[in-house]
């Protein structure tokens, strides 16, 4: 293994770790302090309702993003595992830093979710992912979701703008 291999790998299992970590922090707080309890508004929407814009508010969803097939939860876990092992094994060919942050960010989104489909209820692989911030009329999601959105956008900028996955250069 070069010392390229072994920095590429470091940096996005060291991001994922940190995300995943993050992820079920947030998760476990979330669950013992806002479960089986009224949503707690962080912003109101001032300029047009006046009503809750941004709320924590405790979540179980068995399903992918906007709760897509929630009896197929061991299918998005099979696909969890696989996307997590893609991404290992082609980061071991990238050395661009913002590469290889993005796809610490997109594995630790999959690992963050992945960890609570295999140990929350109702069992190994259909456990429920824990969500808690929700935007009105969008979406309710965790950090894992989060920094998988980041790493999606990031992907699309850093092709849009042509950075070489292979080549660390100054600027972006």
């Amino acid at each position: 293994m070069t010392s390229a291999t072994f920095t590429s790998r470091k940096t996005v299992l060291l991001t994922a770790g940190i995300v995943a970590l993050v992820d079920q922090i947030s998760k476990f707080f979330a669950v013992q302090n806002l479960e089986n309890r009224p949503r707690l508004v962080l912003i109101e929407d001032y300029f047009f309702s006046g009503a809750p814009w941004v709320t924590l508010t405790v979540t179980r969803n068995t399903g992918a993003a906007f709760s897509f097939g929630t009896s197929a939860t061991w299918v998005f876990s099979i696909i969890a595992v696989v996307v997590i092992g893609v991404i290992f094994r082609f980061s071991l060919k990238i050395s661009n830093k913002w590469w290889l942050l993005t796809l610490g960010l997109m594995m630790g989104g999959a690992l963050g979710n992945l960890i609570d489909r295999i140990f929350r209820d109702p069992g190994v692989f259909v456990g429920g992912v824990v969500d808690f911030v929700a935007v009105e009329k969008f979406a309710i999601f965790n950090v894992a979701d989060a920094a998988i959105t980041i790493a999606a956008i990031a992907i699309v900028f850093l092709t849009v703008f042509r950075v070489d996955e292979t080549k660390n250069k100054n600027g972006i």
